[in-house]
């Protein structure tokens, strides 16, 4: 864009910005207002003026055109803040980009409204906001993505954290049973809650169900006991003569009992254990 054109919008948008600002209020209630009952009239007041305001400072600064800016920059921020604050109250993505689109149409008109002159016949003006407003409409969808990244990754570690309890049995004995596959990032979880409630309850045997995936049950007996020198492992398997039941021995388990143990068993076997 040239620097008159620049410096023709800066000019009429900072005279007008008073009277325009009703105008622009119009989307931010059709969408986010009434029925979606999203945000108050006050809230979307506040919200036109933020945004002309920062829309002022862009078409004011030096090179409006310049998508590294940070008067360009201060705009994503403010569209990708409103998109998070939309999807938090339980709105949709696609309100915040109607929205954005319905905005670019109602600044346009409203400057033609105010000024008389004929935006809308202007090839280069609807040129410069169409342009501007796509890139804003990406950074909704960014922080759309973003924010849906943030919750499915919450969510799985809020489902591994509550798949893999540690339980005191009695004192100075922890079961840890695990059901699933134990990647890295899980083993990083399952060692992280385990050393802490070592150190809490000054556990000196783990009870660790193997009830997964072949190496998984090793991995994480090799884990414990190189972290945890002092902590007795306790293995529990279906069967006795299952490879998996050595390699547990060998990854450091001190002992293993099977699941059909009666309770004499397991018990003597995990005192020995915690004996030492």
């Amino acid at each position: 864009m040239n620097q008159k054109l620049s410096e023709k919008l800066s000019a009429l948008f900072s005279l007008k910005i008073g009277n325009i600002s009703p105008l622009i209020e119009e989307p931010g209630k059709i969408h986010f207002g009434s029925d979606s009952n999203l945000m108050d009239d006050d809230e979307i007041a506040d919200l036109s003026a933020e945004f002309l305001s920062l829309t002022a400072e862009l078409l004011g600064s030096q090179n409006p055109d310049d998508r590294k800016s940070p008067e360009f920059h201060a705009l994503e921020m403010f569209f990708a803040s409103l998109s998070h604050k939309i999807l938090m109250r339980g709105g949709r993505v696609e309100e915040v980009v109607r929205y954005t689109q319905l905005l670019q149409y109602a600044l346009i008109e409203a400057l033609e409204q105010d000024s008389g002159i004929p935006f809308t016949e202007s090839r280069s003006v609807l040129h410069y906001f169409t342009s501007i407003f796509n890139e804003l409409i990406m950074a909704v969808f960014r922080s759309y993505l973003e924010e849906r990244e943030r919750v499915l990754e919450a969510q799985e570690a809020e489902l591994r954290e509550t798949a893999t309890p540690i339980t005191e049995i009695w004192d100075g004995v922890l079961t840890l049973p695990i059901i699933g596959t134990l990647d890295s990032s899980r083993t990083m979880l399952v060692m992280e809650a385990l050393l802490n409630r070592v150190a809490k309850d000054h556990a000196d045997v783990v009870v660790m169900d193997l009830q997964m995936p072949r190496a998984s049950g090793v991995v994480a007996t090799r884990e414990i006991t190189a972290q945890l020198p002092s902590v007795g492992v306790v293995v529990l398997t279906p069967f006795d003569q299952d490879d998996l039941v050595f390699e547990a021995i060998r990854a450091g388990a001190r002992a293993y009992l099977l699941k059909d143990a009666v309770e004499e068993e397991v018990l003597d076997t995990i005192r020995a254990v915690h004996r030492g």
